[in-house]
């Protein structure tokens, strides 16, 4: 989570340096276009690519891509490595000491603390914005209404703030009660005028939006920067409209100074008023009269490309890539190639004796699982690395564990080995065509692995991985009542665990000797336990390949082996 973050805000970031070239190459052109570029870069912050990439996926059937394209594309969209996700300094130190032992230590749930943090950010500021919303409609209750010819209603009310605009969809033209006394009839129709073309233009909409970007990136200075910058550019294009329609310079901003010495600014941005932005830099602006430049065709082409590049470009990948909309936003199709490079290069450096460099990579792997950045099914496939049978490997788990006796990584990694010995040797083949020699050696295995995993509950505040696979031990045998006793254990340390839920579920179905009705039961457990919406479509596609294998098996069924 953390990791999608940080590359939305470079990717908002760089599209608001891009923005800023323009912005400074089109200085002298109107500032009503440089609004709207800003404005562009203040969505783009409530517009992640990805959120592109899907919409292009939608919009394309699948094509096949060249395979030298493929591998490139899908490297742009996949997830970063865990080495370059956040995890403790602890995780990612490049120490080789080995691990004096079992670590007890309180583990900061930083992921929850910064999510507190932030909920608290936006709440307090959103708050602050309802007062001053809630004055501002008290303000309008106690006006009453002008007889001024304008296109929206006019209203003065007994408030010391600035005129404005309040309102999008009906929006009303609030004045100070006796505006008129202080403003003679020139400058009064000059600063109506402003007012109007903020109806005109919409900016209490913009604004709003702009504000409910600021609200979820509170803590990104670049957002508040972009809304100074939105305020200077609107304000500018109202001065230039207002000039435009014919009122004296200087009877204009004699009436702006007025405003500004006898009232207050509007305190909410949604709220349009005329007296935003730098008052000198505006009456400069306003005396000077300069002559706006207009767009050039040559200008106007390469904006137009800039801007559908970077709104056509992420669509395009999408279609190109032929990714569901899941896909894209887990990073799962994307990440396939990523995570095979992973695993290969995980065995290659046990192959090659490389135990400590093993030891903390895999270990940086479970704590990234621990602090919130690594998602459990990734946790899972990362250590399905050690999914192997071969003989000739014992060896080298055991002199990985030597060297690191306290690591969480190195034992959970030989259980995971001697399962897989234990299921291979088994076979696949239902019980009746099972050899006893066959039970004999699985029994083997899996009394070895069962060692490892036990050991393993104690190295770790969070070891969903290692009851994973003691629930999968436990469904090899056949033990239905040691599995959910199991299970009960994981959800104790985390209720909404999918690694412990769905290797259990798995056990469930009708060839490990449940039932789809049992199935259905623990969904609707799971359901009320408050699993979230894609944890319950995990194990609902469960139950939905139950429901085809029931449909549609003949003969005898064939036992599942290394799933979950």
């Amino acid at each position: 989570m953390i990791q999608a973050l940080l590359n939305h805000l470079w990717q908002s970031t760089l599209v608001v340096v891009v923005v800023g070239i323009w912005a400074w190459v089109l200085r002298e052109h109107r500032a009503g276009l440089r609004y709207w570029l800003w404005f562009s870069a203040a969505v783009k912050f409530l517009v992640p690519f990805s959120l592109l990439i899907v919409l292009g996926s939608h919009l394309a059937a699948r094509v096949s891509i060249a395979p030298r394209v493929a591998p490139v594309l899908s490297r742009i969209v996949a997830p970063a490595p865990p080495a370059l996700k956040f995890v403790p300094f602890a995780a990612s130190a490049t120490t080789t000491t080995a691990p004096s032992g079992p670590s007890n230590a309180p583990r900061v749930p930083w992921t929850q603390l910064l999510l507190g943090l932030w909920a608290c950010g936006s709440a307090l500021i959103l708050g602050r914005w309802a007062v001053q919303w809630w004055r501002l409609r008290q303000a309008l209750e106690e006006s009453v209404p002008l007889s001024v010819e304008a296109p929206i209603p006019v209203r003065a009310a007994p408030t010391a703030m600035e005129p404005g605009v309040v309102g999008v969809i009906r929006p009303v033209l609030v004045l100070p009660h006796a505006i008129e006394e202080h403003l003679n009839p020139d400058e009064l129709r000059a600063v109506l005028l402003h007012e109007l073309e903020h109806v005109r233009r919409g900016d209490n909409l913009t604004a709003g939006i702009n504000m409910l970007t600021q609200a979820l990136f509170w803590f990104y200075p670049l957002v508040w920067w972009l809304g100074r910058r939105l305020m200077v550019e609107r304000e500018s294009a109202c001065d230039q409209a207002v000039i435009a329609a014919g009122c004296d310079p200087e009877t204009y901003a004699q009436g702006i100074l007025n405003v500004c010495k006898l009232y207050v600014e509007s305190p909410l941005a949604c709220a349009a008023g005329v007296a935003g932005a730098d008052l000198r830099r505006r009456i400069e602006s306003i005396m000077t009269k300069r002559p706006r430049r207009s767009l050039g065709v040559a200008a106007a082409s390469l904006l137009s490309v800039t801007a559908g590049g970077a709104l056509l470009a992420p669509m395009a990948l999408g279609a190109a890539l032929g990714l569901d909309p899941e896909t894209v936003q887990t990073g799962a199709d994307a990440a396939a190639g990523q995570a095979k490079r992973e695993i290969a290069e995980s065995r290659s450096l046990l192959k090659a004796g490389r135990y400590a460099e093993l030891d903390q990579r895999m270990n940086a792997y479970q704590e990234a699982y621990r602090a919130g950045t690594l998602d459990e099914l990734e946790l899972l496939r990362a250590f399905n690395a050690f999914l192997l049978a071969d003989p000739a490997l014992a060896a080298h788990f055991d002199a990985w564990l030597t060297s690191f006796p306290g690591s969480y990584a190195a034992r959970m990694a030989r259980g995971i080995y001697y399962f897989k010995c234990g299921v291979q040797t088994r076979g696949t083949r239902f019980a009746a065509h099972t050899t006893e020699e066959q039970f004999r050696g699985m029994k083997l295995y899996l009394e070895k692995s069962r060692q490892d995993f036990e050991a393993t509950l104690a190295m770790d505040p969070k070891p969903m991985l290692s009851y994973n696979f003691l629930i999968r031990i436990n469904m090899e045998y056949g033990r239905h009542a040691d599995a959910r006793s199991t299970l009960d254990s994981a959800l104790k340390l985390d209720p909404i665990a999918l690694l412990a839920r769905r290797p259990y579920m798995i056990s469930l179905e009708t060839r490990w000797g449940g039932s789809l009705n049992e199935m259905l039961d623990f969904l609707e457990q799971s359901r009320a336990a408050g699993l979230p919406d894609a944890k319950l479509a995990n194990l609902q596609a469960l139950i939905d390949g139950e429901r085809k294998w029931l449909q549609h098996q003949s003969g005898e069924p064939q036992a599942a082996a290394d799933s979950g």
